[in-house]
């Protein structure tokens, strides 16, 4: 099998690789060998590589950053995933998204479809910072 994970280098990538490198071939990918919110080379990266399993640990984390910058926020945040998801359609391939509190509240305890609705729960986090992340869940 071969798992291709985005934002590899990071603390969630780091540990997704390390928990995939026994079971098949792993291709890690930090921002510098693939920057998510450039849809040609997602594209381009994703046909190359054909992976079964794309894992998304990729994101602009810095939360002030992304206040500050909604414009870049929404381009590595949402529309990123948008661009994985166009193509792991496209290569039959599953994608796997990891989502924050700052999305989803946290209580659910099986998967969470694309179609629900984002709650906000983090109490100091930015009130509209759900709705930011939304495209990226748009179904196909």
């Amino acid at each position: 099998m071969t798992v291709l994970v985005t934002g590899a280098t990071g603390r969630l990538g780091r540990a997704v690789v390390a928990g995939f490198t026994d079971r098949g071939h792993v291709v890690a990918l930090d921002r510098a060998a693939l920057d998510v919110a450039d849809r040609h080379a997602v594209h381009e990266v994703v046909r190359a590589h054909r992976p079964e399993v794309v894992v998304n640990c990729s994101a602009w984390t810095d939360v002030d950053g992304c206040e500050g910058d909604p414009d870049r926020a929404r381009r590595t945040n949402a529309e990123a995933v948008g661009h994985l998801r166009e193509v792991v359609d496209r290569v039959g391939a599953h994608l796997v998204h990891v989502s924050t509190d700052f999305v989803f509240d946290g209580r659910a305890d099986t998967h969470i479809p694309r179609t629900t609705r984002p709650v906000h729960s983090a109490p100091t986090g930015p009130p509209n910072w759900p709705e930011r992340k939304r495209p990226g869940r748009r179904p196909p």
